[in-house]
């Protein structure tokens, strides 16, 4: 192995520690196999590190300014490409040269998840922080998915790229010089951390990665059409939605509006996390703040069926039968009130921008005695509000969700639920049953 593929070793070098093999946590899908995903630190502008006193100082990109950036991050990107090719010449070799090489734990000899093939799948975490030394130069926060995923690498890559991919596609027993060369598509995705940014960077960021994708999506159109020579190899990077963790959106205003407006200018996921809570210290106002968190729920869910096509490549799937959300992860808070139970539960009733959710439930409590908060939401009122969004004459008419998973159950009574559920499903006007207490509150 190390005979046949040694002339790979300078670019497993280049990404040595850099690649991590690291399970995917579904807590709602115990029955399904373990899933992996390779997660990818590419190159940061800024690196802190500790000194032997603690304290963190920047090391690595201080002074070498954003030419040596880019050139380090096109060294990864190809290297990364390069990868890919092997896998899809020879799978063993692919899984030597991560193990061996590239420092990736994939498991122990003889172990399933060793034993399994891996897909040259790359999940990137990328720069998203401010560099000052750059600050007056064009923003890069969610635009260096263009220098990934763009054409440059095809057009402009770097010394000794091309003649390690022709070393390669010598080694491809199924490649035949007389037939059309083959394009290794490396699907990729990147991961945007809400609850790691600022303020001011996070409506950026966000806006920022619907330009990047609209850019190499103009940028492909051109690229597609030109045929691969024939006995050759050629590697493509296709974007696919990204992965947003926005736990904390509605802690600040600017953020949970910006979600809303982009979702409605085609910005898709392929996974979404949102804890659905209502903080009033954050938006000034009670009225403001449930304003902002019905808006957002109306967005999220949305009424009308957006395009995915207009964004996305043609590949993995992204075709007429595909949503904006590929998963919704909703995180429901117990201290919501019946208000916002409305609010939420209006919006997915008429729900098409997904067909996957799961829903963390944190009922409240039951304490002893009679004591409750004011406009406390009773479990009960939990199991109308499910039983009229995702079971009603009006969900399975207006819906697009074919799969639910409830998850964190704390309680639950059955009588509540059968009555719940029975006053839902036997009633000819279900939304006067879940709008009584919403009433009910507004004239309080």
């Amino acid at each position: 192995m190390e005979q046949r593929w040694g002339f790979m070793l300078p670019w497993c070098k280049v990404l040595h520690k850099k690649i991590k093999f690291k399970p995917v946590e579904r807590d709602w899908d115990v029955w399904a196999d373990q899933k992996y995903r390779l997660e990818v630190s590419l190159p940061m502008r800024c690196h802190f590190t500790e000194d032997s006193d603690g304290e963190e100082f920047e090391l690595d990109m201080e002074w070498s300014g954003e030419d040596y950036f880019q050139d380090t991050f096109c060294q990864v990107r190809e290297a990364l490409a390069l990868l890919a090719a092997v896998a899809h010449v020879d799978q063993l070799a692919w899984k030597y040269l991560l193990s061996e090489h590239c420092g990736v734990n994939l498991g122990k000899a003889g172990s399933a998840k060793l034993g399994r093939d891996i897909r040259a799948e790359y999940f990137l975490v990328l720069d998203q922080d401010e560099d000052v030394r750059t600050a007056f130069e064009e923003e890069h926060q969610g635009l260096d998915l263009v220098l990934f995923c763009g054409t440059d690498h095809q057009i402009r890559p770097v010394e000794g790229y091309l003649e390690t991919l022709a070393e390669i596609t010598a080694l491809d027993t199924k490649l035949k010089y007389h037939k059309p060369g083959v394009e290794v598509l490396i699907p990729v995705q990147s991961l945007y951390p809400c609850h790691a940014l600022s303020s001011d960077e996070g409506p950026k960021i966000l806006k920022n990665i619907l330009r990047a994708e609209q850019t190499i999506h103009e940028m492909r159109k051109s690229f597609e059409t030109l045929e691969v020579p024939h006995g050759e190899l050629r590697c493509t990077f296709v974007l696919k939605p990204l992965v947003a963790d926005l736990e904390d959106v509605m802690t600040w205003m600017e953020m949970a509006t910006k979600v809303g407006k982009l979702m409605t200018r085609g910005l898709c996921f392929s996974e979404v996390s949102l804890r659905a809570e209502r903080l009033v210290r954050h938006f000034g106002s009670e009225l403001e703040s449930r304003k902002v968190f019905g808006q957002l729920m109306t967005h999220l869910f949305g009424s009308t069926r957006r395009s995915r096509e207009l964004t996305y490549s043609g590949h993995f799937g992204c075709d007429a039968e595909q949503h904006q959300l590929d998963l919704l992860l909703l995180d429901c808070e117990p201290t919501l009130l019946s208000v916002d139970l409305h609010a939420m539960g209006s919006a997915m009733v008429v729900n098409k921008t997904t067909k996957n959710l799961a829903m963390h439930l944190m009922f409240p409590l039951q304490l002893e005695g009679d004591f409750s908060f004011d406009d406390e939401i009773t479990t009960r009122e939990w199991w109308q509000w499910i039983a009229y969004a995702f079971f009603s004459k009006r969900a399975r008419e207006c819906s697009s969700l074919k799969s639910l998973a409830l998850v964190n159950l704390r309680t639950m009574c059955f009588e509540d639920m059968e009555e719940a559920f029975s006053a839902i499903l036997n009633s000819e006007h279900p939304e006067e049953e879940v709008s009584v207490s919403s009433r009910q509150v507004g004239g309080a």
